[in-house]
């Protein structure tokens, strides 16, 4: 379920934050926690369900049609256009079909939403220095954990983890950079 989004309005709102690097941190954090909240109310709907742009520093329309496109089509192709019955109101088994599908979903999603911004943002993101790559992951890791460390790595989540969770990405390199200060005495 590959596939490649097109969101070059809010691709461009993104880089006009460049300046500040934990804005836009914070922005494309936004972004992929909208992924989940968008699939989530999507699956409360019919297929054929139009969202509401979540509300983020940037202009999301253009995200959020894509991603109701995208959801539309998947659905059409695994034939589940109804609405999901509400949790509370099904046993344990019959969530299965829901959880399963919001996760797949969610997991395509987000892997082309990190693809998108390593594409649209990469000149960017990869122009930043230390310091900046370092304001850049507090603003993700604010939004993504709630929780801000002292230190950050210097190396910027979005270029460096791939497709893997940027909160237990920067949770690990966080660890190790305060590991890292603590024997050189600096903590």
């Amino acid at each position: 379920m590959a596939c490649a989004l097109k969101i070059d309005t809010t691709i461009l709102a993104l880089r006009s934050l460049s300046e500040d690097p934990n804005l836009l941190g914070h922005a494309c954090a936004q972004l992929l926690q909208a992924v989940r909240e968008l699939v989530n109310k999507h699956l409360d709907h019919n297929h054929d369900h139009r969202s509401k742009a979540p509300a983020c520093l940037v202009a999301t329309e253009d995200f959020t049609r894509e991603i109701d496109a995208h959801i539309f089509e998947w659905r059409v192709q695994d034939k589940c256009t109804e609405a999901f019955p509400d949790d509370l109101l099904i046993d344990r088994k019959a969530r299965r079909p829901r959880r399963k599908i919001l996760k797949k979903y969610i997991r395509d999603l987000e892997a082309a939403l990190k693809e998108c911004l390593v594409s649209g943002l990469g000149t960017v993101l990869g122009g930043y220095s230390a310091v900046e790559n370092a304001g850049f992951n507090k603003g993700v890791d604010k939004v993504l954990s709630g929780i801000q460390w002292r230190d950050y790595p210097d190396r910027n989540v979005v270029m460096e983890a791939g497709r893997c969770d940027w909160k237990d990405w920067l949770r690990k390199r966080c660890e190790v950079v305060g590991n890292d200060l603590e024997l050189e005495g600096r903590i």
